[in-house]
């Protein structure tokens, strides 16, 4: 991966090795740059990804996996932190599989095929989240 510090609060990072995952690539890179809160967008393409939704019935995350040859069309997110650990990725994908093919949800893991470009933009204000038993899900918490 390469990177480079765009202004004091925006970073662009550049994928380009093959079969690197991408979430753990950005959660290692917000730890290691001590990013506390951010939004996320990238673009490029994928080899596999394992892709997610809530199902509200069950209060789970069904997860599913595809594999094949990606665009990765749309990817937006953030970075927070929870409680009870460092920086994590919440992100959305939308995948093109060929012309007029789509898959898309919650995006737990996304293999790079040939290069993902992301932008992180830095929030001055550290933003948590908190583990909601309703929901069984990790949300943002602003009453801090």
């Amino acid at each position: 991966m390469q990177w480079r510090q765009l202004s004091a609060n925006e970073y662009l990072l550049v994928f380009t090795e093959p079969d690197i995952e991408l979430i753990a690539g950005l959660t290692d890179f917000a730890a290691q740059m001590n990013i506390q809160s951010g939004r996320l967008q990238a673009i490029g393409s994928v080899s596999a990804a394992t892709l997610a939704w809530w199902n509200a019935d069950t209060k789970l995350v069904d997860k599913y996996n595809a594999a094949g040859q990606f665009e990765l069309v749309s990817f937006l997110g953030n970075i927070t932190a929870n409680t009870e650990s460092g920086p994590r990725i919440h992100a959305h994908a939308v995948l093109l599989t060929g012309p007029g093919g789509v898959v898309a949800g919650h995006a737990v893991s996304l293999t790079v095929r040939a290069s993902v470009e992301v932008n992180i933009t830095v929030f001055d204000t550290p933003v948590t989240r908190v583990l909601n038993d309703n929901f069984g899900l990790w949300i943002i918490d602003l009453s801090a």
